[in-house]
């Protein structure tokens, strides 16, 4: 007997939305101490907009001047409260020398996005860079090369600089929607964070989660009216099957 069908068929959404995002960003000794603290106001509002977990968003952090510093991996914590915990605690480092972009953008992609650092095969990668004063030590052709590996990384770097977009940043990003300008933290976060999870595809696995369970819904319903359906029919049959054997055989009557 085959099987009634109801409503179309299923497809099962992806249980996860597995997203590795790292944030790099600048402590040289061009940035202020309130630039600095804005990058850091801005990291913990992005990072509190992310779906934190060990089997969703992966955070890692570094930061860099003459030489890139990793603040903490990938792997390390899959709690919000303790990365945003970790990013408001941390201090820059004391008496650095001027930015090394190109050493940093290159040792991030190279080290933050391997397994070794917590990276995941199937995850999609993100690399936020904040520089509020924007680069402009770094040659064209180095430059290049750089981001060209991270692409072959599959790393989509988004670019946040203080003030107009640099060519650097146009260089840099994923594309132009990818760039960013270091305004209110609040704003870029909740701009960075949708940009990370909708281009991920975290709302086609969220829509066709809703979609799922509308078909499920639906179905059931369909499903419920078809067997009450089926149920009144089987009794009205029943009745008229009485009804019909009474006529057909009526009880003899009771002798006084």
């Amino acid at each position: 007997m085959a099987l009634l069908s109801v409503g179309p068929s299923i497809q099962y959404p992806k249980a996860d939305c597995l997203i590795d995002v790292v944030f790099l960003f600048d402590e040289s000794s061009a940035v202020s101490d309130a630039l600095f603290n804005k990058t850091l106001r801005t990291v913990d509002a992005t990072v509190n907009n992310l779906d934190v977990k060990e089997m969703g968003v992966n955070v890692g952090v570094g930061c860099y001047a003459d030489t890139f510093r990793q603040i903490f991996q990938m792997d390390y914590f899959y709690s919000k409260t303790t990365i945003k915990g970790e990013i408001d605690g941390m201090k820059r480092q004391p008496n650095v020398g001027q930015a090394n972009f190109q050493n940093a953008l290159n040792r991030t992609c190279r080290v933050m996005f391997s397994s070794r650092a917590g990276g995941r095969l199937k995850a999609v990668n993100y690399l936020v860079v904040i520089s509020p004063l924007g680069v402009t030590s770094v040659t064209d052709a180095e430059l290049d090369a750089v981001v060209k590996y991270c692409k072959s990384r599959s790393v989509r770097i988004i670019s946040i600089t203080e003030g107009s977009s640099s060519e650097i940043s146009n260089t840099i990003a994923y594309d132009s929607t990818y760039q960013f300008n270091l305004g209110d933290e609040n704003t870029v976060a909740a701009s960075v964070s949708t940009l990370i999870q909708d281009n991920a595809g975290c709302k086609e696995v969220i829509d066709r989660l809703a979609k799922w369970l509308e078909t499920i819904i639906f179905g059931s319903i369909a499903l419920i009216t078809m067997l009450m359906c089926l149920l009144c029919f089987l009794q009205n049959r029943y009745v008229n099957r009485m009804k019909a054997a009474q006529e057909k055989y009526p009880e003899p009557e009771k002798k006084t």
